[in-house]
């Protein structure tokens, strides 16, 4: 049988229905792109192209991105990316029109038309901030509009 959920307001996700999986800092981060410019003086770097920042099992991907960096540290506190969104981890897929990862809170916050795929599960809505450290997941509607999921029991035919 085949359970449509579709609800007003927030609707929150278990931990345990998307793994958690957050940048680590014993794996290096690949980013790649069709061309990148840096700005030294700003610590950020601003790519176009299909650009690509991997690490890991975890995939982020869109049509442009900017990438605040810290010096100090070599790595970076924050990535906007804009343009046909996509974040993967394995079998997890979530995309959006255009999303921020924050290193500090390890959230990644997609807006626009969001797609969550784990499996044959599917939730849509206008929002999405997820923690990649616990696997906590907060969905908003888009203006006016409502949250919806499709859930499949394990009795499912398929």
């Amino acid at each position: 049988m085949l359970f449509l959920v579709s609800l007003m307001g927030m609707t929150m996700l278990s931990t345990q229905d998307l793994p958690a999986q957050t940048l680590r800092d014993d794996q290096p981060i690949d980013v790649s792109a069709g061309r990148c410019e840096v700005f030294e003086n700003e610590d950020t770097v601003r790519c176009e192209g299909a650009v690509r920042v991997s690490q890991g099992e975890a995939i982020l991907a869109a049509d442009r991105m900017t990438i605040y960096g810290t010096q100090e540290e070599g790595g970076f506190r924050r990535i906007e990316a804009e343009g046909a969104v996509r974040y993967a981890t394995g079998e997890n897929a979530m995309s959006g029109q255009s999303a921020t990862y924050d290193a500090a809170t390890t959230t990644l916050t997609l807006i626009g038309d969001v797609v969550v795929v784990q499996a044959d599960q599917v939730m849509t809505g206008g929002q999405l901030v997820y923690n990649t450290t616990t696997g906590a997941t907060l969905f908003t509607p888009p203006n006016g509009g409502r949250v919806r999921g499709v859930f499949y029991t394990a009795n499912d035919a398929r």
